[in-house]
């Protein structure tokens, strides 16, 4: 059996087999279809983006994440808990100015772009990635 990616803009549209024996664009499929095909492994997926130059299959890219969304105090602080955080946290509001103190106890909703989120996530040494996956996991929770 051989393995074909059917490609449109370098990009995997369909992995077809062809019985050994048979060619593409003589023996079936017209010869503008098979000049789309890619011999392949079976590995390659839809999706996947084909480099013409190097001749080299790569994984599709990860669909965006999406906006971070907001989140409850009690979402982020059980988050925070949960990712092993929160001893960390309170140390730094503990240090922090009387406003991020008052923020921290007693904001509702906890917003991605709060300078005091990303004040606390960069004294933690959190990455932006890391902080947007915590905001993420806390909107999962049910609280």
């Amino acid at each position: 059996m051989q393995t074909y990616a059917y490609l449109i803009d370098g990009v995997v549209v369909e992995r077809i087999d062809v019985p050994d024996g048979l060619v593409p664009g003589v023996d079936l499929y017209t010869p503008q279809f098979a000049g789309a095909l890619v011999a392949c492994g079976p590995s390659v997926r839809p999706g996947d983006l084909y480099d013409a130059g190097t001749r080299a299959f790569a994984p599709a890219p990860a669909p965006p994440a999406g906006p971070v969304p907001d989140v409850t105090s009690a979402q982020a602080k059980i988050a925070l808990i949960r990712a092993g955080h929160m001893p960390a946290v309170r140390t730094a509001v503990a240090q922090a100015s009387e406003e991020v103190q008052v923020w921290f106890s007693d904001a509702q909703t906890w917003q991605r772009t709060n300078p005091y989120v990303a004040a606390i996530g960069a004294g933690l040494g959190l990455t932006d990635t890391a902080i947007d996956a915590l905001f993420r996991d806390a909107a999962a929770i049910q609280a």
